[in-house]
């Protein structure tokens, strides 16, 4: 079934130096011919990210939602779900549901991309990242470590920066786990696992925050520490071992793994 609405979740925690830009950048890429909401998750925020974003999502439908966690997998979980609800009046395999992150700029044709795949029948699409801000050590030794994993117009990377997947095969797989870190990995596993119908696209590229300090520790910005630590430029963080295909992980486990 083709795509009939779209929604693009984005979670949030003091991120009001970046916020406007990441939702200027995710209204640019809104498709035109079909129905677009954009759903931004505050997770706690104590600075000015919800001011900063509400003048950036004038020209669209919009919903900000108010959850205090702290936690990335239910923000996204909360975000999704409300999606759906809103767009409850189609079939969830028309719905295409898209992610990013505060500290993320999107290219314009993100959706389009995306949409061009989910038309030739994909239920799940991952992009890959660019860090920007990098110093040229660090950067060169991420391209190194990041294209290790890239090969024949596909990849091995999973970001909640860069995703994008039909409503009914997120809801067949049990949607994103309520967890601080790595639900982006656990979704798309069990997309696979599934049998659903996924595509790694390596020219879907979003740019990212190169930073080293993080809201969590666990993801992106501690494997940019470590690189950091590893070219002897700053101390290391404990690094959590990412999933592996296949690997079952409790959300416990992960808790512990991603606990500052």
């Amino acid at each position: 079934m083709n795509v009939r609405a779209v929604a693009v979740v984005v979670p949030a925690r003091n991120e009001d130096a970046s916020i406007a830009h990441c939702l200027r950048s995710v209204v640019s890429s809104l498709p035109v011919h079909i129905p677009s909401v954009v759903v931004l998750v505050d997770d706690g925020s104590t600075d000015m990210t919800e001011a900063n974003a509400r003048p950036e999502l004038a020209t669209v439908a919009w919903e900000i939602l108010k959850t205090g966690g702290g936690n990335v997998g239910a923000a996204r979980r909360t975000g999704v779900q409300w999606a759906l609800d809103h767009c409850k009046t189609l079939t969830p395999e028309a719905v295409w549901i898209a992610c990013t992150d505060a500290d993320s700029e999107v290219p314009k044709n993100w959706i389009e991309r995306q949409l061009q795949h989910a038309e030739a029948g994909a239920d799940a699409v991952a992009g890959i990242v660019r860090p920007t801000g990098l110093v040229p050590a660090i950067e060169a030794a991420f391209e190194e470590a990041y294209r290790s994993k890239i090969r024949d117009g596909s990849h091995g990377h999973i970001h909640g920066a860069n995703l994008g997947f039909r409503g009914s095969s997120y809801i067949q797989t049990g949607g994103f786990s309520p967890v601080p870190c790595h639900e982006d990995r656990m979704l798309w596993d069990s997309l696979v696992e599934n049998g659903h119908r996924v595509v790694a696209d390596c020219q879907l590229i979003v740019a990212t925050s190169g930073r080293s300090l993080g809201r969590l520790r666990g993801g992106f910005a501690s494997d940019i520490a470590n690189l950091r630590s590893e070219s002897g430029l700053g101390p290391s963080l404990r690094r959590a071992d990412i999933p592996t295909r296949g690997q079952r992980w409790s959300p416990r486990g992960i808790a512990e793994q991603c606990a500052m």
